[in-house]
């Protein structure tokens, strides 16, 4: 059976938090029950999980004062830290559906509006994913230094937090092929060198083909740069 790609799962919570903060009791219990067993369906992605968890909660609330289910009592601090956390994961989860559906336009103005509420986000590995991301989709649209800018965040932090190896070899990986496509080829070689490291500690073979596929396309783009300045 194949998975289901977070950004449908995503672009689902979009449309069950829109009810929840329309304070539709109905709408929003059947959304619940609609989303909650695709999830073990889904490909395996921690911030969809997260946001579906705030939305938990957030539906909870809505019981709560709706229907006077039991709730357990929120202080209001960590309740407007929730409600930004959520306008985050919303622009967030919003801007990955229109790049899933190539519409990159609208993605990249989404992932603005996501940014905005990025410093209400207390953990760093949620910021370095979301430059993560970021990063790639400027890349994929052949916005260097933008992709870079981005990119380079992302490093910094996954360098620091050892249990993010793979992360951070796609983060150099995104590093290199930006230099690459700067015909920078000494960094770009030096990026992925690093990633290769990584990748063979972490012994995912596929991921390390992937990796020696790009070193190839590296030295032939390489290769062809010094022909045209023989010709």
């Amino acid at each position: 059976m194949n998975k289901i790609a977070p950004a449908e799962i995503a672009s689902m919570l979009n449309d069950w938090y829109l009810a929840i903060k329309k304070h539709e009791v109905e709408e929003s219990s059947r959304l619940f029950e609609e989303v909650k067993p695709l999830l073990d369906d889904m490909e395996e992605d921690q911030e969809v999980l997260a946001y579906f968890s705030l939305l938990e909660l957030r539906h909870k609330v809505l019981l709560h004062e709706a229907r006077g289910q039991g709730f357990q009592h929120e202080e209001p601090s960590h309740m407007n830290a929730t409600s930004d956390m959520l306008k985050y994961y919303f622009f967030l989860f919003e801007g990955m559906y229109e790049a899933y559906k190539n519409n990159y336009d609208i993605a990249i103005g989404l992932y603005k509006d996501a940014e905005q509420y990025l410093d209400n986000i207390p953990d760093p590995i949620e910021k370095a994913e979301f430059h993560l991301k970021v990063g790639k989709l400027y890349y994929k649209l052949g916005q260097n230094i933008v992709s870079l800018n981005h990119t380079r965040q992302a490093v910094k932090t996954f360098r620091e937090e050892t249990d993010y190896k793979k992360k951070l070899a796609s983060a150099l990986i995104t590093m290199s092929g930006n230099f690459t496509e700067m015909s920078q080829f000494e960094e770009a070689e030096a990026y992925l060198d690093e990633a290769i490291r990584i990748t063979s500690e972490l012994e995912d073979h596929f991921f390390e083909a992937q990796l020696l596929h790009n070193f190839g396309l590296l030295h032939a783009q390489r290769a062809n740069q010094k022909k045209r300045f023989r010709n």
